[in-house]
């Protein structure tokens, strides 16, 4: 799935047919060659929920259960808000 944020294409490659958590692909949610959410995070999970919250922002949350609030301003990814969702 793609998303305009603030002119950059968010791509969120997220099979919702598989029901295999080991099968999911890692670092699932990026924009091409400016962020990953590996960035973010530090390490490596899987985007299970994506929404668009403005023109320049978007939430997401991980297998591993944490959330984060994304602003995307001047081709740069930053992070406004990390929440525990478990």
């Amino acid at each position: 799935m793609e998303y305009l944020i603030n002119g950059k294409k968010l791509i969120w490659d997220f099979d919702n047919t598989e029901s295999n958590a080991s099968k999911l692909k890692d670092n699932n949610l990026f924009i091409d060659g400016i962020w990953n959410m590996k960035d973010t995070i530090g390490y490596t999970d899987t985007c299970v929920g994506l929404s668009i919250l403005s023109d320049d922002s978007f939430y997401f949350v991980t297998f591993f259960g944490l959330g984060f609030t994304m602003r995307v301003n001047d081709g740069n990814v930053e992070c406004i808000k990390k929440q525990i969702t478990k």
